[in-house]
Protein backbone atom coordinates (compact mmCIF):
# COMPACT_ATOMS: atom_id res chain seq x y z
CA UNK A 1 0.00 0.00 0.00
CA UNK A 2 1.52 3.27 -1.09
CA UNK A 3 -0.04 6.59 -0.23
CA UNK A 4 0.92 10.04 -1.41
CA UNK A 5 0.28 13.38 0.21
CA UNK A 6 -1.39 15.86 -2.14
CA UNK A 7 -0.01 19.37 -2.36
CA UNK A 8 -1.88 22.09 -0.50
CA UNK A 9 -4.31 23.34 -3.13
CA UNK A 10 -7.33 25.59 -2.66
CA UNK A 11 -7.26 25.00 1.12
CA UNK A 12 -7.38 21.22 0.75
CA UNK A 13 -4.71 18.89 2.09
CA UNK A 14 -5.60 15.32 1.22
CA UNK A 15 -3.96 11.93 1.49
CA UNK A 16 -4.42 10.05 -1.77
CA UNK A 17 -4.28 6.30 -2.10
CA UNK A 18 -4.21 4.08 -5.15
CA UNK A 19 -7.33 2.27 -6.32
CA UNK A 20 -5.96 -1.08 -5.14
CA UNK A 21 -5.74 -0.26 -1.43
CA UNK A 22 -8.00 -1.83 1.18
CA UNK A 23 -8.29 0.12 4.43
CA UNK A 24 -8.82 -1.80 7.65
CA UNK A 25 -11.55 -1.30 10.24
CA UNK A 26 -10.46 -0.78 13.87
CA UNK A 27 -11.20 -4.08 15.67
CA UNK A 28 -12.28 -2.58 19.03
CA UNK A 29 -15.82 -1.39 18.36
CA UNK A 30 -16.22 0.74 21.50
CA UNK A 31 -13.05 2.79 20.88
CA UNK A 32 -12.92 6.46 19.93
CA UNK A 33 -11.07 5.64 16.71
CA UNK A 34 -13.85 3.27 15.63
CA UNK A 35 -16.53 5.87 16.40
CA UNK A 36 -14.65 8.59 14.48
CA UNK A 37 -14.35 6.25 11.48
CA UNK A 38 -18.05 5.34 11.74
CA UNK A 39 -18.98 9.04 11.68
CA UNK A 40 -16.72 9.72 8.71
CA UNK A 41 -18.18 6.73 6.85
CA UNK A 42 -21.62 8.13 7.69
CA UNK A 43 -20.67 11.22 5.67
CA UNK A 44 -20.14 13.50 8.67
CA UNK A 45 -17.23 15.90 9.12
CA UNK A 46 -15.34 16.40 12.37
CA UNK A 47 -13.41 19.29 13.90
CA UNK A 48 -11.37 19.44 17.10
CA UNK A 49 -14.17 21.16 19.02
CA UNK A 50 -16.78 18.68 17.78
CA UNK A 51 -14.54 15.75 18.71
CA UNK A 52 -14.32 17.00 22.29
CA UNK A 53 -18.09 17.40 22.55
CA UNK A 54 -19.08 14.22 20.66
CA UNK A 55 -16.32 11.75 21.47
CA UNK A 56 -14.80 13.15 24.70
CA UNK A 57 -11.36 13.27 23.14
CA UNK A 58 -9.03 16.24 22.94
CA UNK A 59 -6.58 14.64 20.52
CA UNK A 60 -8.52 14.12 17.30
CA UNK A 61 -5.34 14.74 15.29
CA UNK A 62 -3.81 11.58 16.76
CA UNK A 63 -6.97 9.62 15.96
CA UNK A 64 -6.88 10.86 12.34
CA UNK A 65 -3.17 9.99 12.16
CA UNK A 66 -3.96 6.46 13.33
CA UNK A 67 -6.77 6.11 10.79
CA UNK A 68 -4.41 7.19 8.01
CA UNK A 69 -1.24 5.39 8.93
CA UNK A 70 -2.33 2.34 10.92
CA UNK A 71 -5.58 1.54 9.12
CA UNK A 72 -5.06 3.06 5.64
CA UNK A 73 -8.02 5.47 5.46
CA UNK A 74 -7.49 8.50 3.15
CA UNK A 75 -8.91 11.12 5.51
CA UNK A 76 -9.17 14.62 4.01
CA UNK A 77 -7.97 17.58 6.09
CA UNK A 78 -9.49 20.94 5.20
CA UNK A 79 -8.05 23.98 7.01
CA UNK A 80 -10.66 26.48 8.25
CA UNK A 81 -10.69 29.78 10.13
CA UNK A 82 -13.22 31.58 12.28
CA UNK A 83 -13.10 34.77 14.36
CA UNK A 84 -12.96 34.51 18.14
CA UNK A 85 -14.74 36.73 20.66
CA UNK A 86 -11.57 38.69 21.33
CA UNK A 87 -11.01 39.48 17.64
CA UNK A 88 -8.34 36.89 16.86
CA UNK A 89 -8.62 34.27 14.14
CA UNK A 90 -8.89 30.63 15.21
CA UNK A 91 -7.39 28.14 12.78
CA UNK A 92 -8.52 24.53 12.87
CA UNK A 93 -8.98 21.48 10.66
CA UNK A 94 -12.12 19.77 9.43
CA UNK A 95 -11.74 16.05 8.73
CA UNK A 96 -13.80 14.04 6.24
CA UNK A 97 -13.75 11.19 3.74
CA UNK A 98 -14.38 11.70 0.04
CA UNK A 99 -17.76 10.48 -1.29
CA UNK A 100 -16.11 7.83 -3.48
CA UNK A 101 -14.27 6.33 -0.48
CA UNK A 102 -17.52 6.33 1.49
CA UNK A 103 -19.36 4.65 -1.39
CA UNK A 104 -16.67 1.96 -1.80
CA UNK A 105 -16.09 1.10 1.84
CA UNK A 106 -19.24 1.81 3.81
CA UNK A 107 -20.26 -1.14 5.92
CA UNK A 108 -23.59 -0.20 7.50
CA UNK A 109 -23.43 -3.11 9.93
CA UNK A 110 -20.00 -1.99 11.17
CA UNK A 111 -21.27 1.57 11.66
CA UNK A 112 -24.34 0.39 13.59
CA UNK A 113 -22.25 -1.98 15.71
CA UNK A 114 -19.81 0.82 16.61
CA UNK A 115 -22.60 3.24 17.55
CA UNK A 116 -24.23 0.56 19.73
CA UNK A 117 -20.92 -0.37 21.41
CA UNK A 118 -20.09 3.28 22.16
CA UNK A 119 -23.60 3.87 23.53
CA UNK A 120 -23.27 0.84 25.80
CA UNK A 121 -19.83 2.01 26.97
CA UNK A 122 -21.17 5.46 27.87
CA UNK A 123 -24.09 3.89 29.75
CA UNK A 124 -21.84 1.77 31.97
Amino acid sequence: METKKAALSDGLNQTLAGADYTPAFPPVLDSVIAEVLACLLDGQTITQRESYERFSTVNIARTIHDLRHNYGWPVITTPEESPTRDGRIARYARYSLSPDVIARHTDRQYICDVYAARKARRAS
